[in-house]
């Protein structure tokens, strides 16, 4: 029996089961499903989360799997440009699982809603089984316009927030248990348990620019990087030399003497965006964003290499795989 290839051809195969809805704007295939109702703009988006899958208790606690976790799950709204309302969580939790660990669990995520001023209001809870795994649902409100994944068109630029390769680098830390300066280590470290989703950042730069496409980075550059030139039906082109990097992520590949690139492009939950301005608008741009590459007509993700070549980029995180 043929099993599905990739996360992609999933997505386009239970498309032919939906069913058209007068309130429905964008359904599946982008980071959240929008809603229209009474003329306002309703995000919702869904994560789910499995022990020893998405995360392992042997180097995380239950609060940081938790505030990161929810970090993950509110980052797609950050990458449609919505503000949050509130969450709700269905829990899947071990049989011996205690009310301590409950309340550790509970503080993980208030710890990262009260920057936002919301709480969970709802979901499900299953008590079976030996491991944890939930799944988190998010609601928010949308002003003006949602941020999709297709937009972007030929002259538009590239940019992301932030920088990546540190979750990757610090996940490799955990993993191994790898010595090293201990900055470095805890900066590299703090990326990977604590990430900050971008919604207040993606909110502000939609009041002052028209972002014509975005996604977060759940998977990688090089694999969500892709998504928006498909789902845009365009080319990308990345410059190696405009990546920006942290000053510990590049101390951390020499080393261990690795290839930052590497990291730059494969590092999966950064939870930074990934978005297309047109390049009239880049003055605009506050200096936590960098232009990393361009729009042109074609298909598919490339890298223009420090040294000229233009060189297709295949990567990123797949569950598929």
């Amino acid at each position: 029996m043929e099993n599905f290839k990739s996360e992609e051809e999933f997505v386009e195969f239970i498309k032919k089961f939906q069913i058209p809805h007068p309130y429905i704007k964008e359904g599946i295939g982008d980071d959240s499903l929008i809603l229209e109702i009474d003329k306002k703009l309703i995000a919702i988006t869904t994560d789910s989360y499995k022990e020893n899958v998405h995360f392992k208790r042997k180097y995380l606690t239950l609060k940081e799997i938790a505030f990161r976790c929810t970090a993950g799950a509110l980052s797609d709204l950050a990458a449609c440009g919505a503000k949050p309302i509130t969450i709700l969580i269905s829990l899947f939790i071990p049989e011996n699982f205690t009310k301590k660990e409950t309340e550790e669990f509970y503080t993980g995520i208030n710890e990262l809603l009260k920057f936002y001023g919301i709480s969970v209001t709802g979901g499900d809870l299953v008590k079976k089984g030996e491991t944890l795994s939930f799944t988190i649902t998010c609601v928010g409100e949308i002003e003006d316009y949602p941020i999709l994944r297709k937009g972007a068109k030929e002259g538009d630029i590239l940019c992301i927030t932030g920088n990546t390769g540190n979750t990757l680098a610090g996940l490799e830390i955990l993993e191994n248990n790898l010595e090293i300066n201990e900055k470095i280590k805890k900066v590299l470290i703090e990326k990977f348990k604590f990430p900050k989703p971008k919604i207040a950042e993606m909110v502000s730069l939609k009041e002052k620019i028209k972002i014509t496409s975005g996604i977060d980075i759940s998977d990688g550059i090089a694999k969500d990087a892709k998504r928006l030139a498909d789902s845009s039906g365009v080319k990308i082109i990345i410059e190696e030399e405009k990546l920006p990097f942290s000053k510990e992520l590049l101390d951390y590949a020499m080393t261990f003497q690795k290839d930052p690139l590497y990291y730059l492009l494969n590092s999966g939950e950064e939870y930074e965006v990934l978005f297309t301005i047109p390049e009239s608008e880049k003055e605009k741009l506050p200096e936590w964003v960098s232009i990393i590459g361009k729009i042109e007509l074609g298909e598919g993700l490339y890298l223009k290499t420090k040294k000229g070549n233009i060189i297709e980029i295949k990567g990123g995180y797949d569950y598929f795989r």
